[in-house]
């Protein structure tokens, strides 16, 4: 086809153009499920990085969610966001928490999900780059979070968007004696 000739189909969207998203404050009805299914998520990660029973990574999620957001939406300095896409649908939610360390405030992300059906359309940076601009107007100088070794995908994205390791956790298995 030459310059001058008009195609005959529609072209397909831009494949380099940005996703945009949205972080929309969770609502009371949002909580229990995201909660429920965060645990289920939390206590698989927890199984595969540390080959634990499915039962102990459940007990071990459940307590640490109640603990971490006690007052449910509540919970002083807990911020839980929905990810919603251009055309204003939900595809993922994003936790984070305002710590103090060193005398110093900063977020800390809990949890970050994109829905699978939307993993790798670049929602997930997209998210990421929102949520710099909302720590930003809460008057946040960092964002940390944790990342399990196996997910190397999330690894390269956080590396590219600045992310810097600041310290390694590491394990060995022995075997025991009786």
């Amino acid at each position: 086809m030459t310059h001058s000739e008009t195609p005959t189909e529609p072209m397909a969207p831009d494949a380099t153009a940005k996703p945009s998203v949205t972080l929309v404050p969770f609502a009371k009805a949002d909580f229990q499920s995201w909660f429920d299914h965060c645990t289920k998520e939390y206590a698989k990660d927890k199984q595969k990085s540390f080959g634990c029973t499915l039962e102990a990574a459940r007990a071990f999620a459940q307590s640490s969610m109640q603990s971490a957001l006690a007052d449910g939406l509540q919970t002083k300095d807990n911020h839980l966001f929905k990810i919603k896409d251009e055309k204003g649908a939900s595809i993922g939610a994003i936790w984070i928490a305002v710590q103090t360390q060193f005398n110093q405030k900063s977020a800390f992300i809990y949890d970050i999900e994109i829905d699978d059906a939307e993993r790798g359309k670049g929602y997930g940076r997209a998210a990421m780059k929102a949520l710099e601009a909302e720590v930003a107007k809460m008057g946040l100088a960092s964002i940390g979070l944790h990342v399990f070794a196996f997910n190397e995908r999330a690894f390269a994205l956080y590396q590219s968007l600045g992310f810097e390791i600041t310290d390694y956790t590491m394990r060995k298995k022995i075997q025991p004696q009786k």
